[in-house]
C-alpha cells in the first residue's frame, strides 16, 4: 500500500505524491514565482471534497485560485479548449492537476495552449501527445518548448 510512502519527482514539472502532498502545493506554486494557481480536476475529486482541501492549502499560502472541474475520462480537445479559455481569463498562473491521468493529460494541454498564441493547439498538438508528464507546470515560452526534448509520459 502506497499510503505509507511519499515521493516527489521533478521532470520538467513536478509530481508530488503521498502524505502531505496537498499541504505542500502552496509552497510548490510559490517556488515557481506564481501567486496564482489554475487547478485542473474532475467531478470525482470535487465530490470527494479534495478540491476544497487543495483550495484551502493554496489560500493559506496566499495563492489565488481558479479551478476547472469538468475533466472527463480521456479528455477531449473541446474540454481542453474550454479550460484554456477559462485559464486565459484567469491570467498568468501555475497549472496544478489534481487527480488521475485524465486530469494530468488535460492540464498539460491547458498549460501549453494557455501560454501560447494558438488556443486551438493546432501547432502544438504533436507536443501535447508527446509531452512529459507535468503535474505542476510553469509553462515555458513557446520557443523554449520547441527546443525541449520530449518523451512519452
Amino acid at each position: 500500500m502506497l499510503t505509507s510512502h511519499s515521493f516527489t519527482v521533478d521532470p520538467p514539472g513536478r509530481i508530488d505524491f503521498g502524505e502531505g502532498a496537498v499541504q505542500r502545493v502552496g509552497a510548490a506554486v510559490d517556488s515557481l514565482g506564481k501567486g496564482r494557481a489554475f487547478v485542473v480536476t474532475d467531478t470525482g475529486i470535487v465530490r470527494a471534497g479534495i478540491i476544497d482541501v487543495v483550495r484551502q492549502a493554496l489560500a493559506e499560502a496566499g495563492i489565488e485560485v481558479d479551478a476547472f472541474t469538468e475533466v472527463e475520462p480521456n479528455p477531449s480537445m473541446s474540454t481542453v479548449h474550454r479550460a484554456t479559455e477559462q485559464a486565459r481569463r484567469f491570467g498568468d498562473a501555475a497549472v496544478v492537476a489534481v487527480g488521475g491521468g485524465s486530469c494530468l493529460d488535460a492540464a498539460k494541454g491547458i498549460a501549453l495552449s494557455a501560454a501560447g498564441p494558438d488556443p486551438t493547439l493546432s501547432s502544438t498538438s504533436r507536443l501535447v501527445r508527446r509531452a512529459p508528464v507535468c503535474r505542476l507546470l510553469p509553462c515555458p515560452p513557446p520557443r523554449e518548448r520547441a527546443r525541449r526534448p520530449m518523451a512519452s509520459g
